[in-house]
């Protein structure tokens, strides 16, 4: 029995180990299993309107997952989403495919936000579903790896996109074809990195607010940005190049702010019947001929103020302005005009850019008058070193100066020729002190001396005598 006994505790100290290392086993296939079914999270809500948000989220950056129609391919599973989601979010993915007719069978989506996904794959179908009730587009913090770098949506019924910390390679464009007559709400496009902007361009033209902020485009093409709206801010991007007619709109204020812009070529921004304008606080590295000759304010009533902005290099007549814009609103100060050296010689700058050169600027004298006296008395002279000067208090010295100058060479001729004449009159009395004094004598009067005669015969004086 001992013998017996002893052989079974052996057994079970041989068979312990190994059930214990199989129940490990076990227990970290089922955690594993549980971590890869939580890689991809998609999860729903109802909010207090009774919509549903479903919310899908990677977890791993080599994530890729596939988009096709209401189904979710991730690795070897699939996810479907609920055909009545009113808000869809994908986030946290390293590849993303967004394919097939989603739009049309998610018949409730008016709500779709794509975040922080490294690659974002979109099909050219993918957003071109016409009777799709998507209303609201916004990615953030993703880069777009199309072919052509453009997004192109078709739903009628659409209202607002935000395009916001994207990487956009290529010519980028950016098409909206809604219904007819149709004023979409909100169009922001903000820290971006965009090689070339190639079109924004909505098929009604109409928009109530246009943004485009803190972007860093390399150029702005002809006709990119073409629509009317109620207000359009173009602020604190930095812009390579912005060709002819780059911004053409109609809008009701329009503000140009904090923007570094390396080439403005002529007439580059072209704004009508604006009630506010502002141009202020911009750096302009370069400035073409009629650079800002097509912002026009309605009549008489308009708003323009131009403030604050940085001039670098320019060509003549670069500062000419509309004649709608002269009337008591309009503001001009505080522009720095950077030179080598900063003199008065500096005015000449702002002469040459308000000269003109075509015959219809060459009507409105009075004007371009205005415009160079508004421009000398409120702006700055900056040099090289960055030291900034009033044009104005540096031609006041100036002329000061020359002044003073002359009123010291003035005085000093003045001393010298009083010197020269008190000289001259001491000469003159010193000399009439040497002359010796004559007594007036009777002396016979020679007829026959210097009468030019060879002899007293041939005078006739003295032959009568």
């Amino acid at each position: 029995m001992k013998i017996q006994l002893s052989q079974k505790m052996t057994f079970l100290k041989n068979i312990l180990p190994l059930l214990l290392l199989l129940t490990l086993n076990s227990v970290s296939s089922i955690n594993t299993s549980v971590e890869n079914n939580q890689r991809l999270l998609c999860k729903s809500d109802t909010t207090d309107n009774e919509e549903i948000m479903t919310q899908c989220s990677c977890f791993l950056n080599n994530d890729t997952i596939i988009l096709q129609d209401t189904s979710i391919r991730y690795k070897n599973e699939t996810v479907y989403l609920e055909n009545s989601t009113t808000h869809w979010r994908l986030s946290d993915c390293a590849v993303v495919h967004l394919s097939g007719p989603t739009l049309l069978s998610l018949s409730n989506l008016h709500t779709l936000q794509l975040h922080n996904i490294k690659e974002l794959h979109i099909a050219n179908t993918f957003l071109a579903q016409y009777s799709a009730k998507l209303q609201i587009l916004e990615i953030y913090n993703s880069s777009l790896v199309n072919s052509a770098s453009s997004i192109n949506i078709h739903a009628h019924n659409f209202k607002k996109i935000t395009l916001d910390n994207m990487y956009l390679r290529g010519t980028f464009n950016l098409l909206i074809n809604t219904e007819e007559n149709k004023t979409l709400d909100l169009i922001t496009i903000q820290h971006n990195q965009i090689s070339e902007l190639g079109e924004i361009n909505i098929s009604s033209r109409q928009v109530h607010e246009f943004l485009l902020e803190n972007n860093n485009i390399g150029s702005i093409m002809t006709g990119a940005i073409l629509h009317n709206s109620d207000t359009t801010t173009i602020y604190g991007n930095t812009f390579g190049n912005m060709s002819l007619l780059s911004l053409d709109v109609s809008t009701r204020n329009f503000t140009l702010k904090g923007n570094t812009i390396k080439e403005f070529r002529q007439s580059a921004i072209r704004i009508y019947d604006a009630s506010f304008i502002e141009i202020s606080e911009n750096v302009f590295s370069h400035i073409g001929e009629n650079s800002f000759i097509d912002l026009r304010t309605v009549l008489n009533n308009g708003s323009f103020s131009f403030t604050y902005n940085h001039f670098y290099t320019y060509e003549s007549g670069s500062l000419q302005f509309y004649h709608t814009i002269y009337n008591k609103d309009l503001t001009i100060n505080h522009n720095a005009i950077h030179v080598p050296v900063c003199d008065c010689k500096a005015l000449q700058s702002i002469e040459n850019m308000t000269e003109a050169h075509n015959k219809s600027m060459m009507d409105f004298k009075q004007q371009r008058y205005m415009t160079y006296e508004l421009l000398q008395e409120s702006s700055a002279c900056v040099n090289n070193d960055g030291v900034e000067n009033s044009m104005m208090i540096l031609c006041i010295e100036a002329e000061s100066n020359i002044s003073w100058v002359s009123l010291i060479a003035g005085i000093t001729g003045l001393i010298i020729m009083i010197s020269f004449i008190i000289f001259l009159m001491q000469r003159k009395q010193n000399c009439i002190k040497k002359l010796p004094t004559k007594n007036k004598v009777s002396v016979p009067y020679d007829y026959s001396v210097n009468f030019g005669y060879l002899d007293d015969s041939e005078n006739e004086e003295y032959v009568r005598k």
